[in-house]
Protein backbone atom coordinates (compact mmCIF):
# COMPACT_ATOMS: atom_id res chain seq x y z
CA UNK A 1 0.00 0.00 0.00
CA UNK A 2 1.35 3.43 -0.98
CA UNK A 3 1.42 5.86 1.91
CA UNK A 4 2.19 9.56 2.02
CA UNK A 5 5.61 8.71 3.38
CA UNK A 6 6.41 6.11 0.72
CA UNK A 7 4.97 8.08 -2.23
CA UNK A 8 8.17 10.07 -2.99
CA UNK A 9 10.22 6.86 -2.92
CA UNK A 10 7.87 5.22 -5.42
CA UNK A 11 8.49 8.10 -7.84
CA UNK A 12 12.24 7.93 -7.28
CA UNK A 13 12.39 11.23 -5.38
CA UNK A 14 13.69 11.83 -1.88
CA UNK A 15 11.71 14.99 -1.08
CA UNK A 16 7.96 15.44 -1.28
CA UNK A 17 8.47 18.98 -2.61
CA UNK A 18 10.19 17.57 -5.72
CA UNK A 19 7.24 15.24 -6.21
CA UNK A 20 4.85 18.19 -6.18
CA UNK A 21 7.14 19.95 -8.67
CA UNK A 22 7.03 16.93 -11.01
CA UNK A 23 3.25 16.77 -10.77
CA UNK A 24 2.90 20.50 -11.39
CA UNK A 25 5.08 20.23 -14.48
CA UNK A 26 2.98 17.35 -15.79
CA UNK A 27 -0.25 19.28 -15.25
CA UNK A 28 1.27 22.37 -16.87
CA UNK A 29 2.25 20.33 -19.93
CA UNK A 30 -1.11 18.58 -20.30
CA UNK A 31 -3.19 21.75 -19.84
CA UNK A 32 -0.85 24.12 -21.71
CA UNK A 33 -3.15 24.86 -24.64
CA UNK A 34 -6.17 25.40 -22.38
CA UNK A 35 -4.83 28.75 -21.13
CA UNK A 36 -5.72 32.03 -22.86
CA UNK A 37 -2.06 33.10 -22.54
CA UNK A 38 -0.86 30.16 -24.65
CA UNK A 39 0.27 30.87 -28.19
CA UNK A 40 3.15 30.40 -30.63
CA UNK A 41 6.17 32.70 -30.61
CA UNK A 42 8.73 32.87 -33.42
CA UNK A 43 12.32 33.41 -32.22
CA UNK A 44 15.30 34.79 -34.16
CA UNK A 45 18.26 37.16 -33.88
CA UNK A 46 19.34 40.19 -35.93
CA UNK A 47 21.56 38.10 -38.18
CA UNK A 48 18.65 35.84 -39.14
CA UNK A 49 16.16 38.68 -39.61
CA UNK A 50 15.22 39.59 -43.18
CA UNK A 51 13.01 42.60 -42.25
CA UNK A 52 15.14 44.92 -40.12
CA UNK A 53 12.84 47.93 -40.55
CA UNK A 54 9.61 46.15 -39.64
CA UNK A 55 8.15 46.23 -36.12
CA UNK A 56 4.48 45.34 -36.67
CA UNK A 57 2.45 43.23 -39.06
CA UNK A 58 5.17 40.61 -39.26
CA UNK A 59 4.63 37.32 -41.10
CA UNK A 60 6.90 34.88 -39.27
CA UNK A 61 5.00 31.80 -40.44
CA UNK A 62 6.40 32.54 -43.92
CA UNK A 63 10.01 32.94 -42.73
CA UNK A 64 12.27 29.88 -42.71
CA UNK A 65 14.77 31.49 -40.33
CA UNK A 66 12.34 32.15 -37.47
CA UNK A 67 11.94 29.26 -35.05
CA UNK A 68 8.42 28.57 -33.66
CA UNK A 69 8.00 27.61 -30.02
CA UNK A 70 5.12 27.27 -27.54
CA UNK A 71 4.98 30.20 -25.12
CA UNK A 72 2.69 31.86 -22.62
CA UNK A 73 2.30 35.62 -22.97
CA UNK A 74 1.60 36.96 -19.48
CA UNK A 75 0.53 40.44 -18.30
CA UNK A 76 2.67 41.03 -15.20
CA UNK A 77 1.56 44.61 -14.37
CA UNK A 78 -0.54 47.44 -15.74
CA UNK A 79 0.56 50.42 -17.80
CA UNK A 80 0.27 54.03 -16.63
CA UNK A 81 1.54 57.29 -18.10
CA UNK A 82 3.67 57.80 -14.98
CA UNK A 83 6.22 55.13 -15.91
CA UNK A 84 7.99 53.48 -18.80
CA UNK A 85 6.27 50.87 -20.91
CA UNK A 86 5.84 47.85 -18.63
CA UNK A 87 7.46 44.53 -19.35
CA UNK A 88 5.33 41.52 -20.10
CA UNK A 89 6.37 38.03 -19.12
CA UNK A 90 7.07 35.09 -21.39
CA UNK A 91 6.90 31.56 -20.04
CA UNK A 92 8.19 28.40 -21.71
CA UNK A 93 6.99 24.84 -21.27
CA UNK A 94 8.65 23.05 -18.32
CA UNK A 95 10.12 20.55 -20.78
CA UNK A 96 11.23 23.19 -23.31
CA UNK A 97 14.85 23.03 -24.43
CA UNK A 98 16.79 25.44 -26.63
CA UNK A 99 15.61 24.99 -30.23
CA UNK A 100 17.50 27.94 -31.76
CA UNK A 101 20.57 26.08 -32.91
CA UNK A 102 22.92 29.07 -32.99
CA UNK A 103 21.91 30.46 -29.59
CA UNK A 104 24.69 28.95 -27.48
CA UNK A 105 27.39 30.12 -29.89
CA UNK A 106 25.98 33.61 -30.48
CA UNK A 107 24.63 34.36 -26.97
CA UNK A 108 25.28 31.70 -24.33
CA UNK A 109 29.02 31.27 -24.83
CA UNK A 110 29.69 34.90 -25.80
CA UNK A 111 27.65 36.81 -23.25
CA UNK A 112 26.62 34.21 -20.62
CA UNK A 113 23.02 34.78 -21.68
CA UNK A 114 20.20 32.48 -20.63
CA UNK A 115 18.03 31.16 -23.45
CA UNK A 116 16.08 32.94 -24.94
CA UNK A 117 17.33 36.35 -23.65
CA UNK A 118 18.69 38.51 -26.49
CA UNK A 119 16.41 37.09 -29.17
CA UNK A 120 13.60 38.86 -30.96
CA UNK A 121 10.24 37.09 -30.79
CA UNK A 122 7.16 37.69 -32.94
CA UNK A 123 3.92 37.39 -30.95
CA UNK A 124 0.32 37.79 -32.09
CA UNK A 125 -1.86 40.42 -30.43
CA UNK A 126 -5.61 40.24 -29.78
CA UNK A 127 -6.32 41.15 -33.42
CA UNK A 128 -4.08 38.45 -34.83
CA UNK A 129 -1.30 40.88 -35.86
CA UNK A 130 2.26 39.72 -35.31
CA UNK A 131 4.45 42.26 -33.48
CA UNK A 132 8.18 42.25 -32.76
CA UNK A 133 9.26 41.91 -29.13
CA UNK A 134 12.66 41.61 -27.47
CA UNK A 135 13.40 39.05 -24.74
CA UNK A 136 15.40 41.44 -22.60
CA UNK A 137 15.89 39.73 -19.23
CA UNK A 138 15.14 36.82 -16.96
CA UNK A 139 12.19 37.65 -14.73
CA UNK A 140 11.97 34.78 -12.27
CA UNK A 141 14.88 32.63 -13.39
CA UNK A 142 15.38 31.19 -9.91
CA UNK A 143 11.70 30.43 -9.38
CA UNK A 144 11.64 26.68 -8.58
CA UNK A 145 8.24 26.32 -10.20
CA UNK A 146 7.75 28.20 -13.48
CA UNK A 147 10.62 30.55 -14.41
CA UNK A 148 9.80 33.19 -17.01
CA UNK A 149 11.34 36.09 -18.89
CA UNK A 150 10.74 39.81 -19.39
CA UNK A 151 9.82 40.97 -22.88
CA UNK A 152 9.35 44.48 -24.30
CA UNK A 153 7.80 45.66 -27.57
CA UNK A 154 10.35 46.92 -30.07
CA UNK A 155 9.16 50.47 -30.78
CA UNK A 156 11.95 52.14 -32.76
CA UNK A 157 14.39 51.36 -35.56
CA UNK A 158 17.83 52.81 -34.82
CA UNK A 159 19.76 54.21 -37.77
CA UNK A 160 23.44 53.52 -37.15
CA UNK A 161 26.60 53.82 -39.24
CA UNK A 162 29.50 51.46 -38.56
CA UNK A 163 32.64 51.40 -40.74
CA UNK A 164 30.93 53.27 -43.57
CA UNK A 165 27.85 51.03 -43.71
CA UNK A 166 24.30 52.09 -42.79
CA UNK A 167 22.39 49.66 -40.56
CA UNK A 168 18.81 49.45 -39.30
CA UNK A 169 18.50 47.92 -35.82
CA UNK A 170 15.15 47.37 -34.02
CA UNK A 171 15.43 48.56 -30.40
CA UNK A 172 13.32 49.27 -27.34
CA UNK A 173 13.25 52.92 -26.21
CA UNK A 174 13.12 53.65 -22.47
CA UNK A 175 12.45 57.16 -21.20
CA UNK A 176 14.54 58.77 -18.47
CA UNK A 177 12.96 61.14 -15.96
CA UNK A 178 14.67 64.51 -16.40
CA UNK A 179 13.26 67.15 -14.10
CA UNK A 180 14.61 70.23 -15.83
CA UNK A 181 13.76 72.60 -18.64
CA UNK A 182 15.93 70.70 -21.11
CA UNK A 183 18.62 73.41 -21.06
CA UNK A 184 21.72 73.93 -18.92
CA UNK A 185 23.33 77.37 -18.74
CA UNK A 186 26.80 77.75 -17.26
CA UNK A 187 29.27 80.58 -17.80
CA UNK A 188 26.86 82.01 -20.39
CA UNK A 189 27.08 78.81 -22.47
CA UNK A 190 23.72 77.19 -23.14
CA UNK A 191 23.62 73.44 -23.82
CA UNK A 192 20.69 71.01 -24.17
CA UNK A 193 20.26 68.65 -21.23
CA UNK A 194 18.04 65.62 -21.58
CA UNK A 195 18.40 61.85 -21.36
CA UNK A 196 17.17 58.78 -23.21
CA UNK A 197 17.79 55.07 -22.99
CA UNK A 198 17.34 52.10 -25.26
CA UNK A 199 17.80 48.34 -25.06
CA UNK A 200 19.40 46.49 -27.95
CA UNK A 201 20.29 42.80 -28.36
CA UNK A 202 24.01 42.15 -28.34
CA UNK A 203 25.83 40.86 -31.40
CA UNK A 204 29.08 41.61 -33.20
CA UNK A 205 27.47 44.68 -34.76
CA UNK A 206 25.87 46.26 -31.67
CA UNK A 207 29.06 45.69 -29.67
CA UNK A 208 30.29 48.80 -31.55
CA UNK A 209 27.82 51.05 -29.71
CA UNK A 210 30.23 52.83 -27.41
CA UNK A 211 30.80 56.06 -25.51
CA UNK A 212 30.33 59.34 -27.41
CA UNK A 213 28.91 57.56 -30.46
CA UNK A 214 26.24 59.89 -31.89
CA UNK A 215 22.71 59.00 -33.05
CA UNK A 216 19.67 60.86 -34.31
CA UNK A 217 16.56 59.62 -32.49
CA UNK A 218 13.34 61.53 -32.95
CA UNK A 219 9.86 61.38 -34.43
CA UNK A 220 10.00 61.74 -38.20
CA UNK A 221 8.60 65.29 -38.28
CA UNK A 222 8.97 67.55 -41.30
CA UNK A 223 11.76 69.80 -40.03
CA UNK A 224 15.30 70.59 -41.08
CA UNK A 225 16.62 69.43 -37.72
CA UNK A 226 15.94 66.61 -35.29
CA UNK A 227 17.12 65.57 -31.84
CA UNK A 228 20.70 64.35 -31.64
CA UNK A 229 22.25 62.24 -28.87
CA UNK A 230 25.58 60.79 -27.82
CA UNK A 231 26.20 57.65 -25.78
CA UNK A 232 26.99 58.49 -22.16
CA UNK A 233 26.69 55.05 -20.56
CA UNK A 234 26.95 51.44 -21.75
CA UNK A 235 25.64 48.66 -19.51
CA UNK A 236 26.15 45.12 -20.84
CA UNK A 237 26.17 43.27 -17.50
CA UNK A 238 22.71 43.75 -16.00
CA UNK A 239 20.97 42.22 -19.03
CA UNK A 240 23.29 39.45 -20.33
CA UNK A 241 22.56 39.08 -24.03
CA UNK A 242 21.36 42.68 -24.32
CA UNK A 243 22.82 46.14 -23.73
CA UNK A 244 21.22 49.08 -21.94
CA UNK A 245 22.46 52.26 -23.62
CA UNK A 246 22.05 55.66 -21.95
CA UNK A 247 22.10 58.77 -24.15
CA UNK A 248 22.72 62.42 -23.39
CA UNK A 249 21.27 65.08 -25.66
CA UNK A 250 23.61 66.53 -28.26
CA UNK A 251 23.44 69.22 -30.94
CA UNK A 252 22.19 68.47 -34.45
CA UNK A 253 24.97 69.36 -36.89
CA UNK A 254 23.79 69.94 -40.49
CA UNK A 255 27.39 69.67 -41.67
CA UNK A 256 27.66 66.10 -40.39
CA UNK A 257 24.11 64.79 -39.90
CA UNK A 258 21.70 63.73 -42.63
CA UNK A 259 17.91 63.51 -42.67
CA UNK A 260 17.17 61.10 -45.52
CA UNK A 261 13.94 61.49 -47.48
CA UNK A 262 12.37 59.47 -50.28
CA UNK A 263 11.02 60.92 -53.53
CA UNK A 264 7.74 61.77 -51.82
CA UNK A 265 9.43 63.81 -49.12
CA UNK A 266 8.90 61.18 -46.40
CA UNK A 267 11.70 60.74 -43.89
CA UNK A 268 13.21 57.27 -44.21
CA UNK A 269 16.42 57.68 -42.25
CA UNK A 270 18.07 59.76 -39.52
CA UNK A 271 21.83 59.39 -39.86
CA UNK A 272 24.26 60.94 -37.38
CA UNK A 273 27.79 61.70 -38.64
CA UNK A 274 26.77 60.78 -42.19
CA UNK A 275 29.19 63.38 -43.63
CA UNK A 276 31.88 62.78 -41.02
CA UNK A 277 34.08 60.82 -43.44
CA UNK A 278 35.10 61.67 -47.03
CA UNK A 279 33.50 58.42 -48.26
CA UNK A 280 29.70 58.40 -48.38
CA UNK A 281 28.25 55.53 -46.27
CA UNK A 282 26.62 52.71 -48.19
CA UNK A 283 23.32 51.04 -47.23
CA UNK A 284 23.63 47.61 -45.67
CA UNK A 285 22.61 45.15 -48.34
CA UNK A 286 22.16 41.76 -46.66
CA UNK A 287 22.56 38.84 -48.96
CA UNK A 288 20.27 35.83 -48.44
CA UNK A 289 21.59 33.52 -45.78
CA UNK A 290 23.51 30.91 -47.76
CA UNK A 291 22.10 27.46 -47.22
CA UNK A 292 23.68 24.06 -47.75
CA UNK A 293 21.95 20.74 -47.28
CA UNK A 294 23.67 17.66 -45.88
CA UNK A 295 22.22 14.16 -46.10
CA UNK A 296 23.48 11.46 -43.74
CA UNK A 297 22.50 7.84 -43.20
CA UNK A 298 22.43 5.67 -40.12
CA UNK A 299 25.10 2.99 -39.80
CA UNK A 300 27.31 1.70 -42.62
CA UNK A 301 27.09 3.68 -45.87
CA UNK A 302 25.52 0.85 -47.88
CA UNK A 303 22.03 -0.51 -48.50
CA UNK A 304 21.19 -4.15 -49.15
CA UNK A 305 18.76 -5.36 -51.81
CA UNK A 306 15.96 -7.25 -50.07
CA UNK A 307 17.25 -5.96 -46.73
CA UNK A 308 15.77 -3.79 -43.97
CA UNK A 309 15.04 -0.09 -43.95
CA UNK A 310 17.86 2.44 -44.16
CA UNK A 311 17.22 5.83 -42.52
CA UNK A 312 18.32 9.04 -44.24
CA UNK A 313 18.42 12.50 -42.61
CA UNK A 314 18.58 15.95 -44.25
CA UNK A 315 19.98 18.92 -42.27
CA UNK A 316 20.61 22.51 -43.36
CA UNK A 317 23.49 24.82 -42.41
CA UNK A 318 24.64 28.34 -43.19
CA UNK A 319 28.13 29.24 -44.43
CA UNK A 320 29.48 29.28 -40.87
CA UNK A 321 28.20 25.78 -40.19
CA UNK A 322 25.37 27.02 -37.95
CA UNK A 323 22.29 24.76 -38.25
CA UNK A 324 19.28 26.31 -39.99
CA UNK A 325 15.58 25.43 -39.72
CA UNK A 326 14.23 22.48 -41.66
CA UNK A 327 12.99 23.18 -45.19
CA UNK A 328 10.06 21.30 -46.65
CA UNK A 329 10.86 19.23 -49.71
CA UNK A 330 10.62 15.88 -51.48
CA UNK A 331 12.84 12.79 -51.53
CA UNK A 332 13.81 10.88 -54.67
CA UNK A 333 16.13 7.99 -55.51
CA UNK A 334 18.18 7.16 -58.63
CA UNK A 335 20.41 4.37 -59.92
CA UNK A 336 22.39 4.92 -63.13
CA UNK A 337 20.53 8.20 -63.64
CA UNK A 338 17.14 6.45 -63.65
CA UNK A 339 14.57 7.23 -60.97
CA UNK A 340 13.63 4.19 -58.89
CA UNK A 341 10.88 3.69 -56.33
CA UNK A 342 12.10 1.93 -53.20
CA UNK A 343 9.74 1.09 -50.38
CA UNK A 344 9.68 4.15 -48.11
CA UNK A 345 8.30 4.91 -44.66
CA UNK A 346 8.04 7.98 -42.45
CA UNK A 347 6.62 6.20 -39.41
CA UNK A 348 8.23 7.00 -36.07
CA UNK A 349 10.85 9.40 -37.44
CA UNK A 350 11.38 13.17 -37.67
CA UNK A 351 10.12 15.43 -40.47
CA UNK A 352 13.63 15.69 -41.90
CA UNK A 353 14.05 11.92 -42.20
CA UNK A 354 12.91 9.08 -44.41
CA UNK A 355 13.34 5.31 -44.28
CA UNK A 356 13.86 3.35 -47.50
CA UNK A 357 14.52 -0.28 -48.42
CA UNK A 358 15.19 -1.93 -51.79
CA UNK A 359 13.38 -4.93 -53.24
CA UNK A 360 15.49 -8.00 -54.07
CA UNK A 361 16.65 -6.83 -57.51
CA UNK A 362 19.96 -8.41 -58.52
CA UNK A 363 20.50 -5.84 -61.29
CA UNK A 364 21.14 -3.15 -58.67
CA UNK A 365 23.91 -5.00 -56.80
CA UNK A 366 27.28 -3.19 -56.84
CA UNK A 367 25.61 -0.05 -58.18
CA UNK A 368 25.51 3.41 -56.57
CA UNK A 369 22.14 4.74 -55.45
CA UNK A 370 21.78 8.54 -55.35
CA UNK A 371 19.47 9.91 -52.67
CA UNK A 372 18.11 13.38 -53.46
CA UNK A 373 16.23 15.94 -51.41
CA UNK A 374 14.69 18.89 -53.28
CA UNK A 375 13.24 21.81 -51.32
CA UNK A 376 9.86 23.23 -52.29
CA UNK A 377 11.04 26.80 -52.89
CA UNK A 378 10.89 29.20 -55.83
CA UNK A 379 14.58 28.45 -56.31
CA UNK A 380 14.79 24.88 -54.99
CA UNK A 381 17.89 23.60 -53.24
CA UNK A 382 18.89 20.08 -54.34
CA UNK A 383 21.03 17.97 -52.00
CA UNK A 384 22.47 14.61 -53.08
CA UNK A 385 23.95 11.65 -51.24
CA UNK A 386 25.49 8.49 -52.73
CA UNK A 387 25.28 5.07 -51.12
CA UNK A 388 26.51 1.64 -52.29
CA UNK A 389 24.00 -1.10 -53.14
CA UNK A 390 25.15 -4.55 -51.99
CA UNK A 391 23.79 -8.05 -51.86
CA UNK A 392 21.90 -9.31 -48.84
Amino acid sequence: MITLRSYPRVLGEKHLGNVHKMQSDMIEEYTWNNEIESRIGYFYDWNHDTHHTQLIDMHPEQDDYKVPMDIKYIVASRQTMAKDAITYHLQLRPSQECVVDYYEEYFGNRYSAVYPVGLYVDIQDSKGIWNRWLVCATANENDPQFPNFEILRCDYVLDAIFDGVQYKIPIVLRSQNSYNSGLWIKYRIETPEDQQQFIVPLNRLTENIWYNKRYLIDAKVDQDECRAWHVSKVNRLDLPGCAMITLAQDHFDPNKDYIEKDNGGNIVGLWADYYDKPVTPEPYNPSPIPTAGVITCAGVQEIKVGGTYKKFTIDFYDEEGIPLPFKEGTWSFEIDGVTIEPIVSTSGISANQIKAKLPNNGLWINKIMTVKYTTTEVEPLVTEFEISVVAL
